[in-house]
């Protein structure tokens, strides 16, 4: 990591601390103002030999944190707990405390941003390929504010390891999809997002460390899906993404791509099987990261309600809306993807849904072949380049999708189509992102 911290003007770096937590949370515990303001910094990676770098970090924010130990009421009113004003512990809305070592975040305001990816040296070309890391929520760039709680305790899932209960919100966002170093892409613009998480845990097992969300919702409402700038590129509409699941996990370990055939028609497990079926056999070494996401969507069961959409928020749907009138919601005509939730396709257990949906990365630093095209065909590159290799495999047993429905501002909302379902999908990629030149 080579990370450098610079004054520039009012984007100041200080920490000042304070006696006195959450205002909830009695007279003790530590407050904090800080103020960071970070430029021109670099993560770097080095597999087999081969280093990646994330290059042109930038951050910038200001906000208040606050450290206490605090207790729940959850089993009872006592002496020390909160509930808060909403006291349902498993609500959106809940604004109580749980037991144990509470981080508390208020207003911060803050950005990041990085340029892109260089292979091989430092001063290599930008290349794409940090689009892959919008699977885990990880956006080439991001400005927010940012409110919430994080709660920890001590115990995993599997022993040794933390548990926690956290909810976050996120407001007057902007998150890239894909951007360029000119701040040109595909924006989300002006978000809001708010997450939850209950019983959640982080621990080290054997599939590496292994991050269980426990039950979780979550809605994203984007004002605006832009292309260009992120404040006056051209609007595709309103995106509303909800999400209820449980057992979901998130689980990384080391070990990347390892050896694998790139072309072959046939299995090509092997370096001769995969040169009999035509293909190439790319060893990309013993080293890298393999990353494993299992989403378990849950079935809302409060019902659907007709001529209308659900608004419950612990439910998972999409919402594309356009043709909005002065760009307020709810104005213009909408199509809702409703109640989606996977399931194990059992048909002596219906209602098994623990396998999920999974997307599988294996992530390397290694060389590929590439040629440039020319007139007279093909040339191959000597030697051959280092790339951003990623070998991804998404797959699920079911999706379920309970109705699709058209909503007009005036005439309410109509179901186009009942019980969709999706099964036994198992699709497969490799790439490795080189620079273009």
């Amino acid at each position: 990591m080579d990370l450098n911290f610079l004054d520039q003007g009012g984007r100041q770096n200080w920490l000042k601390l304070r006696p006195g937590g959450d205002s909830n949370s009695g007279l003790q515990g530590i407050s904090a103002d800080v103020s960071w303001n970070m430029v021109n910094s670099s993560l770097a990676l080095t597999d087999n030999g081969n280093s990646m770098w994330f290059s042109g970090l930038r951050t910038y924010g200001i906000g208040q944190l606050s450290v206490d130990l605090t207790k729940s009421c959850a089993a009872g009113v006592s002496t020390g707990c909160y509930a808060g004003t909403n006291t349902d512990i498993n609500s959106g809305g809940y604004n109580g405390h749980f037991d144990g070592l509470r981080l508390g975040l208020k207003n911060v305001v803050g950005s990041y941003s990085f340029d892109g990816l260089r292979v091989g040296t430092p001063d290599a070309p930008l290349q794409g390929g940090t689009e892959l890391l919008v699977l885990m929520e990880v956006f080439p760039a991001y400005d927010f504010t940012l409110n919430g709680q994080i709660t920890l305790r001590p115990g995993g899932a599997v022993g040794d390891g933390l548990r926690y209960n956290a909810d976050f919100y996120i407001t007057e966002a902007n998150a890239a999809i894909t951007v360029d170093e000119n701040g040109r892409g595909l924006w989300l613009s002006g978000s809001t997002y708010e997450m939850h998480y209950r019983d959640g845990s982080l621990d080290i097992s054997n599939n590496g460390v292994e991050l269980r969300k426990g039950t979780y919702w979550s809605k994203l409402d984007v004002a605006n899906v832009r292309w260009g700038d992120r404040q006056t590129g051209s609007s595709i509409g309103r995106f509303v993404l909800k999400r209820f699941e449980q057992g979901s996990t998130l689980a990384i370990s080391s070990g990347g791509a390892g050896a694998l055939c790139v072309g072959g028609s046939g299995s090509g497990s092997t370096a001769s099987a995969c040169t009999a079926s035509g293909g190439r056999w790319e060893n990309r070494g013993d080293e890298g990261i393999t990353v494993k996401l299992k989403n378990v969507f849950v079935r809302d069961t409060s019902g659907n309600p007709s001529n209308t959409v659900s608004n419950n928020e612990k439910r998972n749907q999409v919402i594309i809306e356009t043709g909005r009138v002065n760009g307020v919601n709810g104005t213009g005509s909408q199509l809702v993807v409703d109640n989606f939730h996977t399931s194990d396709g059992n048909p002596a257990n219906p209602n098994a849904n623990s396998y999920g949906l999974n997307v599988d990365l294996n992530l390397d630093v290694a060389p590929t072949r590439v040629c440039n095209k020319t007139a007279s065909g093909c040339t191959p590159v000597t030697p051959d380049p280092l790339g951003f290799a990623v070998n991804g495999r998404v797959h699920f047993k079911e999706v379920n999708i309970d109705r699709i429905q058209n909503v007009h501002p005036t005439g309410g909302a109509v179901t186009s189509m009942y019980g969709v379902k999706l099964q036994n999908a198992d699709i497969r990629a490799n790439l490795t992102a080189t620079p273009i030149n």
